[in-house]
């Protein structure tokens, strides 16, 4: 009875044992809403991606978590206390991590934009000849201070900088543009040609339209809340949000240069950034004639145009293309020409294996009537052997092959591909053998092979006598 008990007890306790070690074991639910690396109790856990969550069996007590954003861009640090059970832990820093994101954007954007103001201080309206300051003072000005900004400007090497009057003001004003900028309360889109840089309402050198008004007033544009001109005070005390954005009267004509091709160009003898195929280039230049001369960037096709520029901008369109093209083309058929000549040089003649014919690798390259053509093949002398003579119409149609095409000098100014076996070099139409009578006539003539048909292929006839065209490739019965 005492072993029994003692069994029962021994039980009881390794029972009581496993509740206990269950009621202390504890986990972690961790979620995060942005992928981030995360780190628990400074060990390093795997990639938590967002939305999703992990569990972690952890010991009770304080638990310390830091988790950063893939991009190591938004950090967070978070303390979890854990007695019991599950604890939910969840990494928000997605708003956070937006917000930054957005604001490295814009300091990239605005720093894009002012090494684009420093590179290039002044725009040039096509439409109204008007040259622009590309950027407003950037700070709260009277009407007065505005005026008298503009006045001592020196930009650009003028100093006949001004106000513009509301119309001038208006005339840059675009409603299908939007560019950002920051005026301190947030983020503003405003609509102006140019990619003027403005940050604020612009004054204007017109009066107000309140004749009745106790105080004198000027017209200010604000291009990002209406297109219509408002009216402000000009005395000292209105400042708010008021920005002078100068302008003068420019002499400057542009010329618009596009090109078909990738180019380098000249402009009156100086160099100027190369040209992108379909791209385009706006280039102040002074009224007059003006020399331009492009070269593709392979060297191979030259331009040279002259444009005499007495408008507001003048369209300069560089056209090489087809002809560089052309030129392309005529160097590639010389280099394989050349490297088909080198070949008929080493190999001087090829067999067809299925005839044992031998052929000679090239015709002999210049114009010849049937006769001629004979006494070519008889008295030709190639490869060691002296027993060449003009193929029969068989034979030529033998090493006809329209699967096959090959580049051939048939018509210089023409494309011309030939349809032969053996990578033969043709420049004409081949003779063949023998003479033959030309039905219902007397006269003899001889038939002739033209490789460079595809469609409805067949042989000609043609006077003896006839030789425009007419070459003489020649053939052997080969005993190899």
């Amino acid at each position: 009875m005492k072993t029994i008990c003692r069994l029962f007890l021994l039980v009881l306790g390794l029972c009581l044992s496993t509740l206990a070690g269950a009621q202390g074991e504890v986990t972690l639910l961790v979620k995060s809403d942005v992928d981030c690396n995360w780190k628990l109790d400074g060990k390093a856990m795997s990639l938590l991606k967002a939305d999703e969550s992990t569990i972690v069996p952890v010991s009770p007590g304080e638990h310390r978590i830091r988790a950063v954003t893939t991009d190591a861009m938004t950090e967070i640090r978070i303390e979890a206390e854990v007695d019991q059970g599950q604890k939910i832990v969840e990494i928000q820093m997605k708003d956070e991590h937006d917000r930054e994101l957005k604001s490295q954007q814009e300091e990239k954007l605005k720093k894009q934009a002012e090494a684009e103001v420093a590179l290039h201080p002044t725009w040039t309206d096509p439409d109204t000849r008007l040259m622009w300051a590309r950027k407003d003072n950037h700070s709260n000005v009277t009407w007065n201070e505005a005026s008298d900004y503009c006045a001592k400007l020196q930009l650009a090497g003028y100093n006949d900088w001004r106000l513009p009057t509301i119309e001038e003001l208006q005339s840059i004003n675009d409603p299908s543009v939007s560019i950002p900028y920051d005026d301190g309360d947030g983020a503003i889109h405003v609509s102006v040609k140019g990619n003027l840089k403005l940050t604020g309402s612009a004054w204007s050198s017109s009066p107000g339209q309140e004749p009745d008004s106790p105080l004198p007033k000027a017209q200010a544009l604000t291009f990002y809340r209406t297109e219509e001109p408002v009216s402000f005070p000009t005395s000292d005390f209105f400042v708010a949000n008021m920005r002078a954005l100068c302008v003068r009267r420019s002499n400057e004509v542009t010329l618009l240069i596009k090109s078909d091709i990738d180019c380098n160009w000249k402009l009156d003898g100086r160099p100027m950034d190369p040209l992108k195929a379909d791209g385009s280039m706006v280039i102040p230049v002074s009224p007059g004639e003006h020399r331009i001369r492009a070269v593709t960037t392979d060297a191979m096709t030259e331009i040279r145009i002259e444009a005499d520029v007495d408008q507001v901008q003048k369209t300069v369109e560089i056209q090489m293309k087809d002809e560089h093209d052309r030129e392309l083309k005529r160097q590639q058929e010389e280099k394989v020409r050349k490297q088909a000549e080198a070949e008929a040089a080493l190999h001087p003649t090829w067999t067809d294996p299925n005839t044992a014919l031998m052929w000679a690798k090239k015709d002999n390259g210049s114009d010849v009537n049937w006769s001629q053509a004979s006494d070519y093949c008889t008295k030709l002398q190639l490869a060691g052997y002296n027993d060449w003579r003009l193929p029969t119409i068989e034979e030529l149609e033998g090493i006809y092959d329209p699967s096959i095409s090959a580049q051939a000098a048939l018509y210089p100014s023409e494309d011309a591909s030939v349809h032969v076996k053996g990578n033969l070099m043709l420049t004409g139409w081949d003779w063949s053998s023998p003479q033959e009578q030309y039905p219902r006539s007397l006269r003899p003539g001889g038939r002739f092979f033209h490789f460079d048909q595809t469609v409805e292929h067949e042989s000609s006839r043609a006077p003896l006598v006839f030789s425009d065209g007419m070459r003489a490739l020649c053939v052997r019965r080969s005993g190899e």
